[in-house]
């Protein structure tokens, strides 16, 4: 029988790849998670959505952030690169490079509805609502 181990990576041999390679991919507690490649219509998805989000509720600045930012989970000592993170007043960066945030209010999820096709299903965890929105428009 032949066991295979994987090699746990720091945090900071994580950052240093990511650095080093254009391709992105995730950190889940010492491993690495390649990232596949969005769909047109993934994208059309994000697009779409930031147009619906309000830039400003009641006197509160928000700013949206896309797929290209990485969000640092501290407590599972975790990156990700979310399709949408909603920021209030401003982000907190995890240090000087600016690639990396702490502090999100809002974080979409996205998933395909294989009920109606066409249609993606947008979950906000946060708010226990979700919002159909449809790829081609």
């Amino acid at each position: 029988m032949v066991v295979t181990t994987t090699k746990l990576l720091t945090v900071d041999e994580y950052l240093q790849r990511e650095e080093q390679t254009p391709e992105k991919s995730e950190f889940i507690q010492g491993e690495i998670i390649p990232m596949a490649g969005a769909s047109t219509n993934h994208n059309r998805l994000t697009v779409n959505l930031s147009h619906l989000l309000p830039l400003e509720v009641e006197d509160c600045r928000y700013e949206i952030f896309v797929s290209d930012m990485r969000l640092w989970i501290a407590e599972s000592e975790s990156y990700f690169y979310p399709d949408m993170m909603v920021i209030v007043e401003g982000p907190i960066f995890t240090d000087g490079t600016q690639m990396a945030v702490t502090n999100p209010c809002l974080i979409p999820n996205y998933f395909f509805s294989s009920l109606n096709p066409g249609m993606w299903v947008v979950g906000f965890p946060k708010l226990n609502r979700n919002l159909g929105l449809r790829e081609d428009r």
